[in-house]
């Protein structure tokens, strides 16, 4: 793999080069003219996978990131949601039952949509006094 030969960066790159014409350039025949070295055909196609797809890799891990931060924006264990206005009825129901202990948690479950854990973290931030750190 392209990685443990220390050239996965550089590759990466290089759909950042442009072709003599000025046009941005990120195919198999870039890895080609800019590696003198003899790769498997299977690394230069991990390696075209990755330049072609890394706008989706960068917002995927970006994802990622932000899902791992409402993990740790915790919900305090004596919220009653019957006392949250605007926060849909099956989302009130459901987080009755589930009694989940972070905001993710809270948007992983079925049935709770973006709009109510907005309206939950609104919540949170006016009756615990919640700041930006910790909501």
């Amino acid at each position: 793999f392209a990685r443990e030969n220390g050239f996965s960066f550089a590759f990466m790159n290089l759909s950042k080069f442009s072709n003599e014409s000025g046009q941005w350039v990120a195919d198999g025949e870039l890895i080609n003219h800019f590696i003198d070295l003899d790769f498997d055909d299977e690394i230069k196609e991990q390696v075209y996978i990755n330049i072609k797809y890394e706008g989706y890799i960068v917002k995927a891990n970006k994802e990622a990131e932000k899902m791992v931060n409402l993990d740790n924006k915790m919900i305090p264990n004596d919220i009653d949601y019957d006392k949250i206005h605007n926060l849909a009825s099956e989302a009130k129901q459901k987080l009755k039952e589930v009694m989940p202990t972070s905001i993710g948690q809270a948007l992983r479950i079925s049935g709770v949509n973006p709009a109510d854990i907005s309206i939950l973290m609104i919540y949170l931030k006016k009756e615990y006094h919640y700041d930006r750190r910790n909501i």
